[in-house]
């Protein structure tokens, strides 16, 4: 039986890549140091609004398509 497919989220792949700090991230997206300690661990997309996801996207300089992909899970 098939389960939900979930987002995927790459954000500390893209973070370690372009060698930035949480601290510098969250100075430059005007969130807090532990908002992006949050999203650093999760392999899932967190609740973000479609304006964070574009400023993260911007940040980086990449694609959505670069940050998100669609897992789909089995058992």
């Amino acid at each position: 039986m098939e389960k939900e497919p979930r987002i995927r989220w790459h954000f500390r792949r893209w973070q370690a890549e372009k060698n930035v700090s949480n601290g510098e991230l969250a100075k430059t997206l005007k969130v807090s140091y532990n908002t992006v300690s949050r999203w650093k661990q999760s392999d899932y997309l967190p609740k973000l609004d479609d304006r964070m996801l574009a400023k993260i996207c911007l940040f980086f300089n990449i694609d959505i398509s670069d940050l998100l992909s669609l897992e789909k899970e089995s058992d």
